[in-house]
């Protein structure tokens, strides 16, 4: 016998970008081990998905699985789209909804877990996609062509949970660089603060007055800082 230690997880707010995860266990308490496979409904595939999606639990045992929701603006927009387009064709169109930030609950009510001699498992995920205006912060950098410098910023976890952060950096002017990094991924423990270092290495000379910029986001509590 198959069965989830979970049958739906429920993931409250998160903030667009930024990702949440829930932990749930596959348990066999049957004498034989079975392959197991999640299969994700399509237009959901980019929102929300669970690790290791396929694998063997053996007899008597159980797997970890860890179910994530990692909205982004553009995934939870196409989505809206074909939940708009679907909704047409069933000859009830959705209200036009006014412009502004997204503020989207997001269901996923059919995962199935599916196994090769047992009745598939479904599992439920709910997660409400949120996107706030966040504060700015402006930093200045000057250094000699290809030497570093870096600054940084702190950032506070309003939350009782751990944030997984993404920060997205991106140079915009010159066009196509990267004079601006910072980590891929940082963590910032429930209740506490950290500091997210931004390093500024410029390749060419800044032409005045146009000069290098830049931005940097990483907001689960709604801050977007920002350097040039």
């Amino acid at each position: 016998e198959m069965r989830l230690s979970e049958h739906s997880c429920f993931f409250g707010d998160v903030v667009v970008g930024s990702q949440s995860t829930r932990t749930v266990r596959l348990h066999n308490f049957g004498d034989l081990g079975a392959k197991f496979k999640f299969e994700m409904p399509a237009r959901f595939g980019k929102i929300f998905s669970i690790s290791p999606s396929e694998g063997f639990v053996r007899p008597q045992e159980e797997v970890s699985l860890t179910v994530a929701f990692h909205p982004t603006r553009d995934r939870v927009t196409d989505y809206k789209k074909a939940e708009r387009a679907a909704a047409a064709r069933r000859g009830k169109p959705m209200p036009t909804e006014p412009p502004g930030p997204l503020n989207v609950r997001l269901s996923a009510r059919e995962i199935k877990c599916m196994f090769e001699n047992h009745q598939p498992i479904t599992l439920e995920a709910t997660g409400v996609c949120v996107e706030r205006t966040g504060e700015t912060k402006t930093m200045s950098f000057s250094t000699e062509v290809r030497k570093e410098v870096k600054q940084s910023f702190e950032i506070e976890n309003t939350q009782d949970v751990d944030w997984k952060l993404s920060p997205q950096v991106v140079t915009n002017e010159p066009s196509g660089t990267s004079f601006f990094t910072c980590l891929r991924e940082i963590v910032v423990p429930a209740r506490k603060k950290a500091e997210i270092e931004v390093t500024y290495l410029p390749f060419t000379m800044t032409e005045p007055p146009t000069g290098e910029d830049g931005h940097a986001v990483a907001s689960p509590s709604g801050r977007a800082p920002g350097g040039e």
